[in-house]
């Protein structure tokens, strides 16, 4: 994966998660948060920005679906995905979260490969992302550049 991704993971139980933060641990900077307003002060206030987010759903004083939604109204982390890790298995629960804008929900208790397999696999796709947002930055301004020199030689002011 390159550079060590930055992983925050809210719950309000993160002892209850110490096996998935010790599988990610060698590879990821986990930055844990007991509850959604500390989350959300965490990711806001992080720099470089997290790469990736697991949301618990409930969690006391704001809850998941609350951090996600201010999550996806900020421009400087609406890009970031976020998972839904919570015991919270009923379908019902599902659906809110992927229409507030996450991509993708585990439930608790998670089969533990499987669980680190999606999250390398979101990672993955924000890395590539990210390469293709550079890329395009740095080739908007080679093409900035370029019409640049075209217009100064086009229009200079030594033509007849």
């Amino acid at each position: 994966m390159g550079k060590r991704a930055k992983i925050v993971l809210a719950d309000d139980n993160p002892s209850s998660l110490g096996i998935l933060v010790e599988a990610l641990r060698e590879e990821s900077e986990i930055l844990i948060a007991p509850g959604g307003k500390e989350a959300l002060q965490l990711i806001l206030s992080s720099s470089p920005p997290p790469d990736l987010i697991l949301l618990d759903i409930d969690m006391p004083e704001m809850n998941g679906y609350e951090v996600c939604k201010a999550l996806k109204s900020e421009s400087k982390t609406c890009d970031i995905p976020v998972l839904f890790l919570t015991g919270m298995s009923n379908e019902d629960y599902e659906t809110p979260c992927l229409k507030l804008g996450a991509v993708d929900y585990i439930r608790k208790p998670f089969n533990l490969e499987t669980a680190v397999a999606r999250i390398k696999t979101h990672l993955k796709i924000k890395q590539q992302i990210d390469s293709l947002r550079e890329l395009l930055s740095h080739r908007t301004r080679e093409l900035e550049l370029s019409e640049e020199e075209y217009t100064r030689l086009f229009f200079r002011k030594d033509m007849p």
